[in-house]
């Protein structure tokens, strides 16, 4: 009987200890940080190419196939749209973490009549780029891009604007902080990554950003500091990322600063608000002298 217990008295020690432990491994694998790192799919969703990658022409303006190497030697295809006029600007389109860039023939469109050329680019294992997807390395691929213009294209970099779609603007701001630019467009995206998950996860409260993803994607320290000019834009119905992330964002931002608030625009869907997207997108270049 004693010895019984003695085993129960060794069990009721034990087990809290072993709970705990199991306690702190969930927190652990739970984490940003961890989940980020080990399940791409909770964030990158790609695509492979489909029906649309046999467009032609937007606006009249031809599709020129365009094909470049990241630092880790996957190759990297994008699509430019040149205007006739080659003092136009030049857009650099980072897109958003879902689909390719062949769901964007409708912004380009209209960054097309907004008057700026556009080169859009698929990241690693989106549409026809090759590699694994991963935060870092939508970071490196972006910079890959914009090596791809100033070296192989030979634009200068006070012609090319830096546009970063939903979570591309977290390697877009990694961009600006790096290079030369004649301009920044940020399109509903966040401050950082790690805010706006808490936002949108209750959970994701109790980490510390020391456990956040990485990179971070912070996006809002790099726009307090010096910048090239900057016009935000974000729909007043996004149901992804909040309105209120382009407000904290705009608040923050140093100068030259624009904002363009899209009364009925959601995450993914600007029609209704065209005409005031493209006409804001012209006044930005303009006043911006890019």
């Amino acid at each position: 009987m004693s010895v019984i217990v003695k085993f129960f008295d060794l069990l009721k020690s034990v087990i809290p200890v072993a709970l705990g432990l199991v306690a702190v491994g969930c927190l652990a694998y739970l984490s940003p940080l961890v989940l980020t790192s080990v399940n791409r799919s909770l964030i990158l969703y790609p695509h492979p190419p489909g029906p649309e990658y046999r467009i032609a022409s937007v606006n009249g303006v031809q599709r020129e196939d365009a094909y470049f190497r990241n630092p880790e030697g996957n190759k990297l295809h994008g699509w430019f749209f040149q205007l006739p006029n080659p003092k136009s600007p030049v857009i650099l389109y980072s897109h958003g973490n879902g689909g390719n860039i062949g769901n964007r023939l409708m912004l380009v469109k209209w960054l097309l009549d907004a008057g700026a050329s556009v080169f859009l680019f698929d990241y690693r294992a989106y549409g026809k780029s090759e590699g694994t997807a991963d935060l870092s390395g939508i970071v490196t691929d972006t910079r890959a891009a914009y090596d791809y213009l100033t070296m192989t294209r030979k634009i200068a970099p006070s012609k090319i604007v830096l546009y970063g779609e939903s979570i591309g603007g977290g390697p877009t701001c990694a961009l600006a902080k790096e290079v030369p630019a004649g301009g920044i467009i940020l399109d509903s995206t966040f401050t950082s990554l790690m805010q706006v998950a808490r936002k949108r996860v209750w959970f994701f409260n109790i980490y510390p950003d020391l456990l956040g993803p990485v990179p971070p994607l912070n996006n809002i320290c790099v726009i307090r500091g010096r910048h090239a000019p900057l016009l935000i834009i974000h729909g007043e119905l996004d149901e992804v990322i909040p309105y209120s992330e382009a407000e904290e964002n705009f608040q923050a931002a140093s100068s030259p600063k624009w904002f363009l608030k899209l009364p009925h625009s959601k995450h993914s869907d600007k029609r209704i608000d065209a005409l005031m997207y493209v006409e804001g997108v012209r006044k930005f270049l303009i006043s911006s002298r890019i």
